[in-house]
């Protein structure tokens, strides 16, 4: 598979009053932007959104061991670690088993590595591990600063949630929607829902998870915690079931669809953001 031209993308977004330009290189994973022959060779198939099919009469791959040793293909730096979210298996007898990325012992939105395999042999994976990040996470504002900010967007103060004061989480988040290590941000984010009786009934019922900048204060997004709306000026398009299958890769026939190969498909400040 060759390599892709380089396009350099110029991201513009506002953050609070200010207006931040990013230049960044498309999203690929490192083995194909660094095109690791070794690693590829493993493959009948290896697309650029991250979709691994593993040669079923090569080389025996164990799942227990992948993410460990082809640590340094996939992307894993230093101060990387991945957290098993979800483990299952199917009726095919094929288990799925869903990590989730962390950077320093923090989340990272829209990262993570899905294996899926047969007694042990790794059939395919979906890999998105955003490679390179060199954060400084314990440069975070205050959180009862990040959160006063957080509270002012919701035209609340501190007093109006005093009995179910928001606890802030730092997460890196993903303000541009490419994986890009350039688009990522320590970022605190507060689930609040509004307390108090001078406090408009509306707040109450439209609780939101607020993100803001760790490093600026910058107020990033709001989004909706509540799943359901019953609002008619709010137009809410069906989704098809199996929306979790990457619509670049061919379904073998031993695969299950609609398990959880993208269960973060994107960052939810992204979503909401736009």
């Amino acid at each position: 598979m060759k390599p892709s031209l380089v396009h350099l993308l110029v991201y513009y977004f506002i953050l609070g009053g200010g207006v931040t330009n990013l230049v960044a290189q498309p999203y690929q994973p490192k083995y194909l932007r660094e095109q690791n022959k070794t690693f590829l060779a493993l493959t009948t198939n290896a697309t650029s959104d991250g979709w691994l099919d593993f040669r079923p009469d090569g080389e025996v791959i164990d799942a227990a061991s992948f993410a460990t040793r082809f640590a340094k293909a996939i992307g894993m730096g230093e101060g990387y670690s991945l957290q098993l979210v979800r483990d299952r298996t199917d009726v095919k007898e094929t288990r799925h088993q869903h990590y989730q990325l962390y950077y320093k012992s923090l989340l990272v939105e829209g990262g993570h590595l899905t294996l899926h395999s047969c007694n042990g042999r790794l059939r395919a994976a979906h890999s998105r591990i955003i490679d390179g990040l060199d954060l400084a996470v314990d440069k975070a504002i205050p959180e009862q600063k990040a959160l006063e900010i957080a509270l002012t967007d919701r035209k609340l103060t501190l007093s109006d949630v005093r009995e179910h004061l928001p606890k802030g989480v730092l997460v890196l988040a993903n303000v541009a929607g490419d994986y890009a290590k350039e688009n990522y941000r320590l970022t605190y984010y507060f689930d609040i829902y509004a307390n108090g009786k001078d406090v408009d009934l509306k707040q109450i019922q439209e609780p939101s998870r607020v993100y803001v900048d760790a490093t600026t204060g910058q107020l990033l997004a709001k989004v909706p915690l509540l799943q359901k709306c019953f609002n008619p000026a709010h137009h809410h398009e069906s989704t098809e079931t199996n929306t979790k299958m990457s619509s670049t890769r061919t379904q073998p026939n031993w695969f299950q669809p609609a398990t959880f190969n993208l269960l973060y498909p994107r960052s939810n400040l992204y979503l909401h953001s736009k």
